[in-house]
């Protein structure tokens, strides 16, 4: 039978903790564990929670390093060959897991399987006025993060390959990867899974200015690595300028003038030739 350890980050909300290893404790087709990195100065509520689940597991102490590196460290501790992803404060519904080794494991080469996410606050789908994206779907994924965190699944040979999260993408390092897995092969979306997130509100309004940023430092990267057409390039550096244009209003909104201005001018500063030279390279 095939295995999936579970990634779980959680920072002192243990009320939140024990409703998602409930749901993981619902799954069943496959053989689980969890690895639950824990950022708290005390894990021992992470462990009472983990224990009461009766899931199979360990608590990684990740002493406050940052969601990348503490999924990293957790990632570190699997023995089985899928890693699948669950925030704190989400749920998976049953079957998550096996449906997601199932609809992957009939597509040749598949770096990451996805689904659906319904928002807990507005019940209403993440995906609504998206395009999900299958199979090849790279350059639509560079116009849009259309992946939950909590619905993805990977193969952990392949997560370990791609360097897993990287901290200095940082709010965006989930987009970072969910970007190379797609350069690696090709993806799985399941339109029938709905996990339900509660990043609506309080993940997305908060510094929204940083989470463009990152987001935009996600994309250059990936121009400056990957050799992409002429016209994904003008389409990319487009999608930076705006990026930048949201992130100098949110600053200039907030009060900090001087922040905004210096992030405005470097908007303008974008031209697609400078990342067109820098093929050659790659």
């Amino acid at each position: 039978m095939i295995g999936v350890s579970v990634v779980l980050p959680t920072k002192n909300r243990p009320s939140f903790l024990r409703r998602a290893l409930s749901s993981v404790a619902d799954q069943s087709g496959c053989k689980i564990e969890v690895l639950i990195a824990c950022e708290n100065p005390d894990p021992a509520d992470s462990g009472q929670a983990l224990k009461d689940s009766a899931v199979p597991g360990k608590v990684i102490f990740t002493g406050g390093v940052g969601p990348a590196k503490s999924r990293n460290l957790a990632a570190d501790e699997a023995k089985f060959d899928w890693l699948a992803f669950l925030d704190d404060d989400d749920v998976w519904p049953k079957g998550h897991l096996s449906r997601g080794i199932k609809i992957g494991s009939q597509i040749k080469n598949c770096s990451l399987f996805y689904g659906n996410a319904i928002c807990e606050q507005t019940n209403q789908s993440v995906l609504s006025g998206r395009v999900p994206i299958r199979g090849q779907g790279l350059s639509a994924l560079l116009l849009d993060n259309v992946i939950a965190t909590s619905t993805a699944m990977m193969p952990a040979q392949l997560f370990f390959k791609l360097g897993g999260f990287e901290t200095e993408f940082e709010p965006a390092e989930d987009y970072r990867l969910w970007l190379k897995a797609a350069a690696a092969g090709p993806l799985a979306f399941d339109p029938s899974f709905h996990a339900t997130v509660s990043f609506c509100s309080e993940r997305l309004s908060a510094n929204e200015a940083r989470s463009f940023l990152a987001t935009a430092r996600v994309i250059e990267a990936f121009l400056a690595q990957n050799y992409l057409s002429s016209g994904s390039v003008v389409g990319l550096t487009k999608r930076l300028a705006d990026l930048y244009h949201a992130a100098a209003l949110d600053l200039y909104q907030n009060g900090h003038f001087s922040e905004a201005r210096k992030i405005l001018w470097r908007s303008v500063k974008i031209q697609p030739t400078r990342f067109l030279a820098l093929r050659h390279l790659v």
